[in-house]
């Protein structure tokens, strides 16, 4: 006959003085309490959180409620998701507001320059009302009752028109390009200097007879009426692009000088045929 040992490890009462209870929540406790107790326990360990159960002394029962934290994971999730919502909302209205800022921003730049077509004007230097009349593409018709104030309505209506052009073209004529442009500029200001457009006109609006001298002096005077108290934002919206590169560009008064160099200018662009007359 067999015989078999059956070696245990102290009395029946030591070895079950630690017991593992598997519950449905995974619950530890010492089984020498009575299970009232241990089931007050286990009722009163559900409505702690993590860390008073992890300040719980040593040696104290614990139970551990997988449902408790799974609520706690839900609910910080929850928290998360409605900050990060409230952060993606207020970053989508800062960029709509953003939008909207430089749209206006935009539309009110181009806008500015546009000249006033309707009401009345007080322009420095008429003698008599000069009614102007512009028709459905803007082109203007100027009424007066004497030729000075015919030739300075003249310079104020081409001013409100297309100053930024005029400007560009007086310091193309005297080779004065690197003033707007910078430095890329120098080499076609060497050419239109050579050419000599400014200095020529010089000399023949000198020459010019009275009356005609008066009619550009009006024409320059229309125009600096018109120049007179406006920024350059105000002039053209090139010159608002102009400034985020050369914010040091100031505008000069119109010089009767300037009407006479663009002159020079048009008839050297309006030959055709100027280089076979270089080569005679």
């Amino acid at each position: 006959m067999t015989q078999r040992l059956t070696y245990c490890l102290g009395s029946s009462a030591q070895r079950s003085q630690h017991i593992l209870v598997r519950e449905d929540l995974l619950t530890l406790v010492r089984d020498h309490k009575p299970a009232g107790l241990r089931a007050q326990e286990r009722t009163d360990a559900r409505h702690l959180q993590p860390r008073q159960i992890s300040q719980l002394p040593p040696g104290t029962p614990r139970v551990l409620c997988h449902q408790r934290e799974q609520q706690l994971a839900v609910a910080c999730i929850d928290g998360i998701t409605l900050i990060v919502r409230r952060i993606a909302l207020g970053l989508v209205a800062v960029v709509v507001v953003l939008a909207l800022v430089c749209a206006g921003l935009f539309y009110w730049s181009v806008r500015r320059p546009f000249p006033q077509t309707e009401g009345t004007l007080r322009v420095p230097g008429l003698i008599a009302p000069v009614e102007v009349v512009r028709n459905a593409l803007g082109v203007p018709d100027v009424y007066a009752h004497n030729q000075g104030d015919l030739y300075t309505a003249m310079g104020y209506v081409t001013a409100q028109d297309r100053f930024w052009q005029m400007d560009f073209n007086r310091h193309l004529t005297s080779g004065r390009l690197a003033e707007m442009f910078g430095a890329e500029a120098v080499d076609k200001d060497a050419f239109l200097r050579t050419m000599g457009w400014r200095d020529i006109a010089a000399k023949e609006y000198a020459a010019l007879t009275p009356q005609t001298r008066a009619n550009l002096d009006s024409y320059a005077n229309g125009i600096n009426a018109y120049l007179q108290d406006k920024s350059p934002g105000e002039l053209s919206l090139e010159y608002t692009v102009l400034g985020l590169q050369n914010s040091d560009y100031q505008i000069e008064k119109w010089d009767p000088i300037d009407s006479v160099a663009w002159l020079k200018a048009m008839a050297f662009f309006l030959i055709h045929n100027y280089s076979d007359e270089a080569n005679r």
